[in-house]
């Protein structure tokens, strides 16, 4: 008999649980729908406080990036593998009628059934060649710069049906990466090889500027989209040197590409759409055709959606506006958040010359006294650049945060902040121009999201489908997942809880291939 306490209001919550998609067509002038389950969806006038009006500059792309330096085939996936891989990493560490239900609501949901090996891995892939490659690419100041990055290769008898790339969450370990494959703590590459290239696709997954071969950089986090966006834009170049177009269906003699991400990523994943909008000669020479967007969880609206949240004090689960899933695991990410926000900011800003740790931190977390790798006492700073695993960066610095009377119970990261730092101008125009949730797209997009996320809430995909659903957007869309129905290992020993944001790439992946495969 289990030891565990079976959860009566869990149980009915997964049974009733469902995910709600949304067209973008259906939004102005009809009766609205539910978009939130179990709750009913807000009026578009609810959601103007957290929307903003800008205007986006165009960008533009250069054909002298995207070099191949360097290629290596690291690994070389069989069917079999993945599919043990992938079928016990939905059930890791969680009881068997959990596991049941995670497979049988991947079925209902995303149409995977990984019941068995032909329900993931397509019949004609007789393996999954994966790459590790560098290449350049352009840096934050517009200089050339070599960056690093994964290619997953399917082995097929048949045509392959397009590329995807997709970039990453956020890691604060610099070698967490997808081009170093095995040794990837959270195995991306692995993840994707199972549910995307396994399908027939070729993906590439940029390490990002700032990680694998240029960690000895500061990563351009989150307010510095555009390059980041880049450096998986750029990877479609070098891939006529690694599989010929004829290898792939064509579409009016082009070949179809797909584009995602998980989280940060998600973010440079609408960047890099829009931006390849705007650069259609770039995909024509390069012999693509943009076919369809689906991001995960993305922080799209940083101004208005992802700084309020940083800056509440976020202590009750499921609850307007951020229905967070656990308010536990965001004070626990929010200070390692902050950290690397206002170190990419001080890093690359034009004016940071004017700026110091001080003049962004508070004078005591920026000491980080907590801030110590075996003998060596850190600075915030150093702690992003060392070398060490996520857990124990974002350990540190939640450590050097509760030593400024930040807790779980006061997780404002105001207490971590200058307190002049939310009347800086500078500070809060460059977070407005990481925004990318306000503009006309051509290219049907398909959000992603979960019900309660504790990482990033669901009203960044809200705002997101509303703004652009406002803006004329002819084929947008939203689902919203529920995370009663996805089972993980929890926290405590002997108990299972629901999936959120840190370990929900696993169960969205199957979604985001069952939005490519509706092209």
């Amino acid at each position: 008999m289990s030891l565990k306490k079976i959860n009566f209001i869990g149980v009915l919550l997964l049974l009733l649980g469902i995910g709600i998609n949304l067209d973008a067509n259906a939004m102005e002038g009809q009766t609205q729908q539910n978009m939130i389950i179990g709750q009913q969806f807000e009026s578009s006038e609810y959601y103007q406080p957290y929307i903003e009006s800008r205007n986006y500059p165009q960008i533009g792309l250069d054909s002298s990036y995207g070099k191949l330096i360097y290629e290596s085939e690291i690994v070389n996936y069989k069917p079999e593998r993945l599919y043990n891989y992938y079928k016990n990493f939905v059930c890791d560490g969680i009881y068997g009628y959990n596991c049941t239900h995670n497979i049988e609501n991947l079925k209902q949901y995303a149409g995977l059934d990984i019941s068995t090996e032909s329900g993931l891995i397509n019949s004609s892939i007789e393996s999954i060649k994966g790459y590790k490659v560098y290449y350049n690419s352009e840096a934050v100041n517009g200089a050339n710069s070599v960056l690093s990055g994964a290619v997953l290769i399917p082995i097929s008898r048949e045509k392959l049906k397009g590329v995807v790339i997709f970039y990453h969450y956020t890691v604060l370990d610099k070698r967490n990466i997808p081009s170093n494959f095995k040794t990837d703590p959270f195995v991306l590459s692995g993840l994707t090889a199972a549910t995307l290239a396994s399908a027939g696709y070729v993906v590439l997954l940029p390490d990002l500027p700032g990680m694998g071969i240029a960690e000895q950089h500061v990563h351009p986090y989150v307010t510095y989209p555009e390059v980041n966006a880049k450096s998986g834009i750029y990877m479609l170049s070098l891939l006529k040197n690694m599989i010929a177009d004829d290898a792939f269906e064509q579409v009016n003699g082009k070949t179809k590409l797909f584009i995602s991400g998980y989280s940060e990523g998600a973010s440079y994943a609408l960047w890099s759409t829009k931006i390849l909008e705007e650069n259609q000669n770039y995909l024509t020479s390069n012999g693509f055709r943009l076919q369809k967007t689906a991001p995960v969880a993305g922080a799209y609206n940083v101004s208005r959606v992802m700084l309020p949240f940083m800056f509440a004090n976020v202590t009750t689960s499921e609850s307007s506006p951020y229905y967070v899933n656990n308010s536990w695991v965001s004070a626990f990410a929010k200070p390692g958040f902050f950290a690397n926000t206002m170190n990419a900011y001080l890093s690359f800003n034009p004016e940071s010359s004017n700026f110091n740790p001080q003049t962004v931190y508070n004078s005591e977390f920026a000491k980080c006294s907590a801030c110590k790798v075996g003998e060596s006492e850190l600075t915030i700073s150093e702690v992003l650049q060392t070398t060490a695993n996520d857990w124990y960066k974002y350990n540190l610095l939640l450590q050097a945060a509760k030593a400024n009377g930040y807790s779980n119970g006061n997780n404002s990261v105001q207490a971590l902040a200058n307190t002049n730092l939310l009347e800086n101008n500078n500070f809060i125009s460059s977070l407005s121009n990481a925004d990318i949730y306000n503009w006309r797209a051509k290219t049907p997009i398909s959000l992603l999201a979960f019900e309660f996320d504790s990482i990033v809430p669901r009203l960044s995909s809200e705002t997101t489908y509303v703004a652009m659903n406002k803006q004329g957007s002819p084929q947008v869309k939203m689902t919203t997942v529920p995370n009663q129905d996805f089972m993980v290992m929890g926290y405590v020993p002997l108990t299972d809880m629901v999936v959120d944001h840190p370990q929900g790439i696993r169960f969205m992946l199957p979604f985001v291939r069952k939005e490519f495969e509706a092209n």
